[in-house]
């Protein structure tokens, strides 16, 4: 399998907010890699307790090193410098998925840091966007969005083909107000199974601009919060319902729910939730939890939901 000519890993960082789809793009991104010969394994770091995600990758045969129960850019950024030069030298590319909350600049510092420099470079940073969260975010998660697309080398829009044409070409428009200086060649809006390798290449070509000096400190738990329940085994039906009623709003503001839940008639299902979508997809037989993130979560109605 080819590798680098001077034998350096590369880094590629895909952040972006809770529920864009950063892990759905990174399972066709990893698929592409790997057409390219390359040895791929994945730095998934999960907002809360359940490695939910990590398990979702791993059944797609994705080796996926975790880092759970706080951010890479803050309370695990010690644990991600160590994973990175544990990593580096044993894969040609390392995918790098932090929590969605996120510093770019703590990034960066690792990335750095003479140990991981010495055996790996930083070729792609991806900011993987929400379009209908654009308009709502306020405060410090519109900073946070801002800064992330500021240090982006390429901004790939999730959910483009939910979207209709009015609000497709106010798409543009959103990103430039959080970044006026974002060139229109380093943002990708094509669904997820219309990316062609040429797009992949075209994305890995980019280089990401320089980090700013001035660092942001933000609270991240003012922002979201996260709580891991166990859901009873249920039929197809009530799960659906049991779902939507979530996303509407009765146990809190949810931004994403995710996870695997047991079926009454033996089977499994991996869930991915956000306010546009509820999808559904089989699963291998495996622990049935979900984690629910927002704010204002209400755990005491959401277990009754989960458990009834």
């Amino acid at each position: 399998m080819p590798r680098p000519m001077d034998g350096m890993t590369s880094i590629d960082l895909i952040t972006g907010f809770l529920g864009a789809g950063k892990t759905t793009w990174i399972q066709g991104y990893a698929d592409f890699c790997r057409r390219q010969g390359e040895r791929v394994a994945v730095v998934e770091n999960e907002f809360g307790a359940a490695g939910v995600d990590a398990d979702y990758l791993r059944s797609r045969d994705l080796p996926v090193e975790q880092l759970v129960g706080g951010c890479i850019c803050c309370t695990q950024k010690v644990g991600f410098h160590n994973v990175l030069v544990e990593l580096a030298g044993k894969y040609d590319r390392l995918l790098v998925e932090p929590s969605g909350i996120f510093e770019l600049d703590d990034f960066w510092d690792v990335a750095r840091s003479p140990q991981v420099a010495q055996r790996a470079r930083v070729q792609a940073v991806v900011v993987v966007v929400d379009p209908f969260l654009l308009s709502a975010l306020e405060g410090d998660a519109r900073q946070v969005m801002a800064r992330q697309l500021a240090g982006a080398a390429a901004v790939v829009v999730s959910k483009i083909q939910l979207l209709g044409p009015e609000m497709r070409d106010r798409v543009p428009e959103a990103l430039r107000s959080l970044c006026p200086r974002l060139e229109e060649a380093r943002v990708f809006g094509k669904p997820w199974d219309a990316w062609e390798d040429a797009d992949y290449l075209r994305l890995q070509a980019l280089r990401p601009p320089e980090p700013p000096h001035e660092r942001l400190r933000v609270d991240h738990s003012t922002l979201f919060m996260s709580t891991t329940l166990r859901a009873e085994a249920v039929d197809r039906a009530s799960l659906r319902e049991i779902l939507t009623q979530l996303m509407e709003g009765s146990c809190g503001r949810i931004l994403r729910i995710k996870g695997r839940v047991a079926l009454r008639d033996g089977g499994c299902l991996w869930v991915n939730c956000t306010a546009q979508d509820i999808l559904l997809d089989e699963a291998d037989p495996g622990e049935a939890r979900l984690n629910i993130i927002g704010q204002g979560l209400q755990r005491r109605k959401l277990k009754a939901l989960l458990q009834q």
